[in-house]
């Protein structure tokens, strides 16, 4: 692996070796098109450490502007999955609230206080079986997306019937 300053003492070394053997000088530009073409990816790129040839230079060199691309869906992909274990912490204390409200009711059904309390139980929950099916469409609309490097979280059972497809 090259590190930083080996490198930069290569690059800054041939310029010197050819000056001294032929007289031209590091900064004369013999107006190829191709100067042209790697001052328009410098200029539109930016330092990125996803790809692999970044993450093997110590992100050194420039890349080109479909990591960029590559971020912003690694980012997605880390918003859905932040929303649906949000939407799961919710399902789940939706359910305990659930039986904690019909262990209530069962002790006493007349009372028309712990009756209320089960309906609003039952509310939270199917409100929260609502977030997380919009959660699981989102990640399940994540699936493919990214540089790889951040997986897709989903539940087992769709997972499966994922790889399938």
């Amino acid at each position: 692996m090259v590190s930083r300053l080996s490198s930069y003492l290569i690059t800054d070394l041939c310029p010197i070796k050819v000056y001294e053997t032929t007289g031209i000088r590091p900064l004369y530009k013999h107006g190829h098109i191709s100067d042209n073409i790697v001052r328009g990816v410098k200029r539109k790129s930016e330092y990125c450490s996803i790809c692999l040839v970044c993450l093997w230079t110590d992100s050194t060199i420039k890349v080109n502007n479909h990591h960029k691309a590559l971020t912003t869906q690694d980012a997605k992909i880390e918003s859905a999955n932040k929303k649906l274990r949000a939407a799961q912490v919710a399902i789940d204390r939706a359910e305990a609230r659930v039986a904690a409200a019909h262990k209530r009711t069962g002790v006493n059904p007349d009372s028309e206080k712990f009756r209320d309390d089960f309906e609003q139980a039952e509310k939270s929950r199917v409100n929260a079986g609502n977030t997380y099916s919009k959660a699981l469409d989102a990640s399940i609309g994540t699936i493919g997306m990214g540089s790889g490097h951040i997986m897709v979280l989903l539940p087992p059972h769709v997972a499966n019937n994922a790889e399938r497809k």
